[in-house]
């Protein structure tokens, strides 16, 4: 069943205020699709005038999987639309009421309206990058990993718009798993760490958390070639969620030759990024992760697509420029 709902290019209006850059207009509340009866939500930030087709960011909040909501992260989008992105700041289901993988299912939902509403939001559909934050992150990882992939289908979906990332941009992801029968989960929310910095599984699974659904949920299990051009950042001195998760999805991408950035801050906690300056660091090195990996991609693309003659035999034509893509 098709639950995508769709955007016309005259809904993207709305009141916009100064923030250390472009000007960022804010169009709150969008209807993004549909899950168990009820609507999903996304906020739009985008910068103006929107007069050209921007690199597209989906934002995932964190909240380890159990909390949180989309309105978390309206700092950040506002920091990294002020520098010429389109932010979309999605609503995802949480558990224990949505069981896993729900959360997948929403987060490859949202990428296909992005996606099928690319034209309407001003965006280019092949840029359409993903950041996540904290459980927001894994949640980036793992749908990058698993995208367009038969077995992680939301049962009943009929859409063929992929739901491909075309960037990955993580910040402290929780990637490492273990088994444990009973889940111990602190007031806020987070399970406790093991002695070797792993999660209890429990915290995402409940009663279904098996060693072999604990490996099944990390990301290290989908990093491929075909991986997204990944920007990872961690704190060092990560209390909640160990710098060494980070350092196994650097590891695993650089394993498979995926164009990787590593940024790990020295002294840094969880969230280290809500801190206004550490915050507009981490904005202004994103927006030059993207332009270097989408915006500037396609921009070498183009022009070295004018320098080939028409004239050369197509085939050849494809293959310089997927060689220079």
């Amino acid at each position: 069943m098709k639950t995508d709902s769709y955007i016309e290019e005259s809904d993207v209006s709305a009141p916009t205020h100064a923030f250390r850059g472009a000007t960022v207009g804010i169009l709150p509340d969008l209807v993004i699709g549909t899950a168990d009866g009820r609507d999903l939500h996304a906020d739009l930030y985008f910068p103006e005038p929107t007069n050209q087709q921007r690199t597209a960011v989906i934002q995932v909040h964190g909240g380890a999987w159990r909390l949180g909501d989309r309105k978390m992260v309206a700092a950040r989008n506002e920091k990294l639309s002020s520098l010429g992105f389109t932010c979309i700041s999605i609503e995802y289901r949480l558990v224990p009421q949505d069981p896993w993988p729900a959360q997948i299912h929403d987060v490859h939902r949202a990428i296909r309206w992005v996606r099928a509403n690319a034209e309407a939001l001003g965006v280019e559909p092949n840029r359409i990058a993903i950041q996540g934050f904290s459980a927001g992150a894994h949640l980036a990882l793992m749908a990058a990993g698993t995208a367009d992939n038969p077995e992680w289908l939301e049962p009943g979906l009929n859409d063929p718009t992929s739901a491909r990332a075309d960037a990955v941009i993580s910040l402290y992801p929780p990637v490492l798993f273990y088994h444990e029968p009973e889940l111990d989960v602190s007031p806020t929310g987070m399970v406790h760490n093991n002695a070797a910095g792993e999660l209890q599984a429990g915290v995402l699974l409940d009663d279904a958390s098996t060693p072999e659904a604990a490996t099944a949920i990390s990301p290290l299990a989908y990093i491929g070639a075909d991986f997204p051009p990944t920007s990872l950042w961690h704190g060092g001195a990560d209390g909640f969620v160990p710098p060494h998760h980070t350092l196994c999805v650097y590891e695993a991408l650089i394993q498979h030759g995926v164009t990787t950035d590593l940024q790990i801050i020295s002294r840094a906690w969880h969230g280290f990024d809500s801190s206004a300056s550490l915050g507009e660091m981490v904005a202004q090195s994103v927006a030059l992760f993207l332009r270097r990996t989408l915006s500037e991609r396609d921009k070498l693309a183009n022009e070295h697509a004018q320098l080939i003659p028409d004239t050369f035999p197509a085939a050849m034509r494809d293959r310089i420029l997927a060689a220079i893509a």
